[in-house]
């Protein structure tokens, strides 16, 4: 058993690097004829059949090869958790917001999730806006031909006070007004912001800190 420290960029390396291994491994042991773990003979012959090996260098390969893997599996299992404990632990600043490397790389895995909340949020405003802006263009139009009508079969004197009250009147019951009680334009503008600045330096900022953050492990001979 051998201790190595490494910074958590190494070991994602190495974590990388392991994995190629055992999978190395494991598509070895598909050959049967190159790399037996379990062989057979046939009468008396002192060779096995498969490895053309005598019992006893046969079954110091087949531990050596069975015990490799388990070595290289074992290793993978401890460096992952080790990288797992440390990246809950460890702080990281992104855009003035503090998460633990475990949040950060959470958040953005799910940044898509927030985009399309984004999206459909500012559909939802866009609708509404576009359809209160219609009906209050119609509602104007429709006031200023009711009052042209008015005014023609009335007297032209009428004093500009009135006609500016009556409009008002008229536009109470026909105009439309945006009901926003979560205050949605606000939260859309800082969603926007947030997850842009976010996404502009999450990357920057997990590549410092696991340059920076170390850990040791207990790895097993291969």
């Amino acid at each position: 058993m051998a201790v190595r420290k490494m910074t958590l960029t190494e070991a994602l390396a190495e974590l990388k690097l392991l994995d190629k291994k055992i999978d190395k491994k494991l598509r070895e042991l598909y050959n049967t004829e190159e790399n037996p773990v379990i062989d057979y003979k046939v009468g008396k012959n002192k060779n096995l059949v498969l490895s053309n090996t005598d019992e006893e260098t046969f079954k110091r390969k087949a531990q050596s090869i069975l015990d490799s893997l388990k070595a290289l599996i074992n290793n993978r299992k401890k460096l992952k958790g080790k990288i797992a404990e440390t990246n809950a632990k460890t702080k990281v600043n992104i855009a003035g917001k503090e998460y633990t490397i475990v949040e950060a790389i959470e958040r953005k895995n799910n940044l898509p999730m927030e985009e399309e909340l984004l999206r459909k949020l500012v559909n939802q405003y866009s609708v509404v806006q576009t359809r209160v802006q219609n009906i209050n263009e119609r509602a104007e139009e429709e006031v200023n031909r009711l009052l042209e009508a008015k005014l023609s079969n009335e007297s032209k004197n009428t004093p500009a006070e009135e006609i500016k009250k009556l409009k008002e009147i008229l536009l109470s019951d026909m105009l439309a007004e945006i009901y926003d009680p979560l205050n949605l334009k606000e939260y859309i503008e800082n969603l926007d912001n947030e997850i842009e600045e976010f996404r502009r330096n999450v990357d920057v900022a997990l590549s410092i800190v696991n340059a920076k953050t170390e850990i040791k492990i207990d790895f097993d001979e291969e």
